[in-house]
């Protein structure tokens, strides 16, 4: 008596066979007509070459003071360090904008001394911490102070 198929054996069977029929193809019946031609292919369409982009202006840094307490910020760690600081008149005081790198960090607001007063913008939801009184003015208004090296 020959030795019946375990269940792995007629999987395997079963997969073998149904790798064999997707290999090969469906196979054509010997009295099918023969294939007519293929279309020719679409023309390749040929792009205008895109305008190369236009460069930003870096923004000038001006030769501000820091306050001690940014300006031990811009000593730190790399990672701890800020992306840029900018001055502006906020409210009609001045107050220094730092922007962090990364990462759903907070963009702070800190007045002339440099204590920190709100995050107008970053954090989870790109919002800060809606402390602040009044918005940011727009940034061709803000002056570059510093900016972390490349």
């Amino acid at each position: 008596m020959a030795p019946r198929p375990t269940f792995h054996t007629a999987i395997a069977l079963l997969f073998a066979l149904t790798l064999a029929a997707c290999t090969t193809g469906p196979s054509k019946p010997p009295s099918a007509p023969p294939a007519s031609p293929a279309p020719a292919p679409p023309a390749p369409v040929i792009l205008a070459p895109a305008p190369p982009p236009v460069a930003q202006p870096a923004p000038i840094l001006v030769p501000v003071p820091l306050p001690p307490l940014l300006h031990k910020r811009t000593q730190s760690a790399l990672r701890l360090q800020p992306q840029q600081i900018y001055t502006l008149n906020y409210e009609g005081k001045r107050a220094f904008y730092v922007v962090e790198g990364c990462c759903d960090r907070m963009n702070t607001l800190h007045d002339a001394a440099g204590y920190a007063q709100c995050a107008p913008s970053g954090g989870i939801t790109g919002k800060g911490d809606r402390r602040c009184p009044a918005p940011l003015p727009p940034r061709d208004q803000m002056q570059l102070v510093w900016e972390r090296a490349k």
